[in-house]
C-alpha cells in the first residue's frame, strides 16, 4: 500500500476517533436529559416537557411514577432527603 494513502487513511480514523464519535455520543447524553429551563415548573430534571416527564422534583415535591405530587399516594411515604414516594415495607 503506498504510504500517501497510508496517511490519509490515519487522518479519516483520527477524525472519526476525535471529532465525530465524541459528538455523537454527546448529542446522545444531551437528548435523554433536558435542562431545568425546559422542563415542566415542578421539574428539575426531566427528559421530556411535560409534567409525566420529571426525573427528579424541585423542592417540597415528590417523584412518583415521573411525576412531582404534593403528597405521596396511599401505601407510600415522603422521602423529603431524595424528594421521592417510597414505599411502605410490611414485615409480618
Amino acid at each position: 500500500m503506498d504510504l500517501w494513502i497510508q496517511i490519509e487513511i490515519v487522518k479519516v480514523f483520527s477524525f472519526l476517533f476525535h471529532f465525530l464519535i465524541p459528538s455523537l455520543f454527546f448529542f446522545k447524553k444531551k437528548k435523554l436529559i433536558i435542562k431545568s429551563k425546559e422542563c415542566d415548573a415542578t421539574c428539575s430534571k426531566c427528559n421530556g416537557p411535560t409534567s409525566t416527564n420529571c426525573l427528579e422534583c424541585s423542592n417540597q415535591k415528590f417523584l412518583f411514577s415521573g411525576e412531582c405530587l404534593d403528597e405521596c399516594p396511599i401505601g407510600y411515604f415522603s422521602n423529603p432527603t431524595l424528594n421521592k414516594c417510597q414505599g411502605i415495607l410490611f414485615f409480618t
